[in-house]
């Protein structure tokens, strides 16, 4: 449209893709160009440079089925359709906005159908792709014979259109691309009416001069081969423009205010370096990488602008940068890791849980603790245990976020630090109030095991299958840990009231030599570092991890979007959400236990505090039987992929089946123990309802956290500390009203309500089962890591072109 007709209208400019998601559902389907003047004189000058642009591929290799051919930045399919007459051709249309490749299946599958099965293509394939975000474009449009690109190159920066030109067609092949003119740019813009609310509707755009552009191409390996000029208002008028490089331009232009810029060129892969690798660095594929994107300063149009006229966002500015990944295989990659160095960390980890844990509930009944102190109000009792979990909420926020900024390693060992340091602040507390604050900072620096962990885990391995039995035992791990709390205070604070905190710091020492040795997991850390290193030994070359140039931000507004992280995922996630709460409740219900079980068996059973403690143990049988059920379960999922049942593709299938299970035994577990403890019944029946309790309890765990883990992965640490932060407030607030509870209920209906409220939560799995792939579908997180992992994927079977590897 006119600029002055666009005048008078009320225009909003928006991001490029949103422009064209916007407009897909106004798309006329029954119209070829949807009244687009510029794209019907793109399709009339296309009916005589196609022929040229398709007799210009190489022959296809014997081996493939047909020509490769790409239409890049196919919007609706206009282009895409006029490939599908090419015979036995497979076509790739490619495009940013997943609504515009929505309207372009709806045109192209009534194209195919209508053209003679003789003279089509044999192959469509449509995939989504953004240069901008993605590194590489999808496997199937790589090494294309030819690529048709029209009327798309003014939505990108300059470096990045040739770039994925580079990366998209073969030595030898050729691209034909159009592109708005320069005059035209200044002084109109791509967009749309949108017709519900009558604005105008302009995408980023670029104005490129037509020396910049040929440069670009010429730097990213492309040779003109041939190029014209006509005038489309009333009819093409006019012939050949000029000359260029000894090779001839091409211009369209529709009417003088609407020209277009065509070109024909051929890829041979002689580009001008811009990067010279040292010899040191393995790389593959040539030297000179894909364009990186900087917002610098704004573009200098080469020619006057209308008065009045404001420039469009043309503000990138584009340097070619070196990113770094790893090679495949490689040693500092910790998928590549030997299978003794990865159990070594494991087993690392579950001791640094142990730790974590056992605290956690060393205070439970130390009646040697309350006199020392001169404590006798119920509430003040429960405060150190749950003063301790405070911690573990407002830990997780921080450090498990920061794991992601800084690596696992550095967090890891500067919290546990501090965690030994402020248990030795317990042990020599000289009143309450000291006592209880050092409780709290001792258990803020040992939450970082509990969130971070999991994500150390999915840094080692892969495979959900490898992961998730490591996930198991650092599961059952958390729940020995607990348990052994009470039966360590039991015997020791007679000895003295701080002698199970000495005990707690013994063991912190002699693990502080093991987490001496764990080396750092998180791989985009890893690269960071290798990348600075690289700089350091040659300052002229210009090499990035690509995680540094995902930055585009100061460090205190990276960490102000890595700190809301667990937030953002806990209020925006249904999955996080669900499955805190559910593990929440549990986890409260552990933490009830230990305020409970010195109501039943001493007054019931008149135990000892040792004895009292050892009631707890029936909870991790339960918990190593748990263990046993999910390696059975793991060798039946494996059987069914093996034989490719339908139901063993289904994510959820994978964790979840073992939560629907573990509720019910939970629930079973809390009325068992209930409606058993009682004179007349001999005291082993209550205390072996501890077995399908911790059956359940941690079944329970171990699927929901496996099942964030295996969702989230690089975020897995932020989703664990939203799990961590809500189970830690339950935990910490739901044992105060233990007492009270068991008191005016009685131990069997005490236990039976929270049977009841456990046993409604069991729906939870189950609608992950039935809706989890909406759920997941509905999700940011989760489609940004899938189409990340697709990236790595590709990656790894076949380093793109444009990346180095060391």
């Amino acid at each position: 449209m006119a600029p002055s007709q666009t005048s008078t209208q009320n225009v909003k400019q928006v991001g490029t893709i949103e422009s064209y998601d916007r407009w897909a559902p106004h798309y006329d389907i029954s119209s070829g160009n949807n009244g687009n003047n510029m794209q019907g004189l793109d399709d009339r000058e296309l009916q005589t440079l196609l022929p040229t642009f398709l007799s210009l591929l190489p022959a296809p290799p014997p081996t493939a089925s047909g020509l490769r051919l790409v239409d890049f930045g196919c919007g609706t399919g206009r282009n895409t359709r006029k490939l599908l007459a090419v015979p036995g051709a497979v076509v790739i249309g490619l495009d940013a906005s997943r609504k515009m490749l929505d309207v372009a299946s709806k045109l192209c599958r009534k194209h195919y159908e209508s053209l003679p099965a003789e003279s089509r293509a044999s192959q469509l394939v449509l995939e989504e792709y953004d240069p901008l975000r993605q590194t590489a474009p999808p496997e199937c449009a790589q090494a294309a014979s030819g690529v048709v690109s029209t009327l798309v190159m003014e939505h990108l920066p300059l470096e990045a259109f040739w770039a994925s030109m580079a990366m998209l067609v073969a030595v030898g092949g050729c691209v034909l691309v159009t592109n708005i003119h320069p005059e035209m740019g200044a002084t109109s813009q791509g967009g749309f009416v949108d017709k519900d609310t009558g604005e105008k509707i302009w995408g980023a755009s670029w104005v490129y001069g037509i020396e910049e552009t040929a440069q670009a191409a010429r730097r990213a390996g492309f040779e003109t081969v041939e190029v014209r000029e006509a005038v489309g208002s009333a009819g093409f008028k006019g012939g050949r423009a000029g000359e260029w490089e000894g090779s001839r331009l091409p211009y369209l232009c529709n009417g003088t205010t609407s020209p277009v810029i065509s070109s024909l060129l051929r890829y041979i892969d002689d580009r001008m370096a811009e990067v010279e690798l040292p010899d040191d660095i393995p790389r593959v594929g040539p030297s000179h990488l894909p364009a990186v994107a900087e917002k610098e300063v704004e573009r200098q149009l080469e020619f006057p602008l209308p008065p009045g006229r404001e420039p469009k966002p043309s503000s990138w500015i584009l340097k070619s940068k070196t990113v770094l990944v790893f090679s495949n295989p490689d040693a500092d990659n910790p998928y590549d890791w030997p299978k003794p160095k990865k159990a070594a960390i494991v087993l690392a980890g579950v001791v640094l849980v142990l730790n974590s844990t056992i605290g956690s509930s060393l205070s439970s009944d130390n009646q040697s603790l309350y006199t020392h102190f001169d404590v006798s109000q119920v509430e003040q009792t429960v405060l150190p245990n749950s003063i301790y979990l405070v911690g573990y909420m407002l830990g997780p926020l921080f450090f498990a976020p920061l794991s992601e900024y800084y690596g696992r390693q550095a967090i890891l060992q500067a919290t546990f630090a501090g965690f030994t340091l402020f248990t030795l602040a317990t042990c020599l507390a000289p009143n309450w109030p000291a006592f209880i604050i050092f409780r709290l900072l001792a258990g803020t620096f040992a939450s970082t095991p509990i969130s971070v962990i999991g994500g150390l885990y999915a840094d080692l391995y892969r495979s959900p299958v490898t992961r998730g039995r490591a996930m198991a035992v650092f599961m059952a791990a958390t729940m020995f840990g607990p348990v052994c709390g009470p039966i360590i205070s039991g015997y020791l604070s007679p000895v003295g009231w701080n002698w199970p905190f000495w005990f707690s710091l013994i063991l912190a020492g002699v693990s502080c030599v093991m987490l001496a040795c764990v080396p750092e997991t998180f791989g985009p850390v890893i690269l960071e570092r290798r990348a600075r290193k690289v700089r350091e030994r040659h300052p002229s070359v210009d090499i990035h991890a690509l995680s540094e140039l995902e930055r585009t931000t100061t460090f205190w507004q990276d960490m102000k979007i890595t700190l809301a992280r667990p937030f953002r995922m806990f209020f925006e996630e249904a999955i996080v959400l669900l499955a805190c709460l559910y593990m929440a409740l549990i986890f409260a219900v552990l933490y009830i236990f230990f305020e409970a079980y010195p109501l039943i068996y001493p007054p019931i059973y008149g135990f000892t505090l040792g004895e009292e403690g050892l009631a707890f143990l029936p909870l991790t049988v339960g918990a190593w039987c748990a263990c046993c059920i999910y390696l059975y379960w793991d060798s039946i999922l494996e059987a069914a992929k093996a034989r490719d049942a339908p139901w063993s593709r289904q994510e959820e299938y994978r964790r979840l089946p073992l939560a629907s299970i573990g509720g019910p035994f939970f629930s079973i577990g809390c009325f068992w123990i209930g409606w058993a403890a009682r004179p007349t019944v001999h005291w082993i029946v209550p205390i072996l309802g501890g077995i399908p309790w911790g059956i359940g309890y941690l079944l329970l765990f171990m699927s929901l956290m496996n099942y964030l883990v295996d969702n989230y992965e690089v975020y897995s640490a932020s989703a664990l500390a939203a799990s961590t932060c809500t189970r830690s407030l339950f935990g910490a607030v739901l044992p105060f009203a233990a007492t009270p509870m068991y008191k005016a209920l009685g131990v069997a209906w005490a236990c039976s309500l929270l049977g009841f409220v456990t046993l409604g939560m069991c729906l939870i799995p189950l609608g992950f089962i039935k809706y989890g792939d909406r759920i997941r579908a509905s999700s940011k997180f989760c489609q940004e890591l899938a189409e990340r992992k697709k990236e790595k994927s590709m990656e790894e079977s076949s380093p793109p072109r444009g990346e180095a590897t060391a």
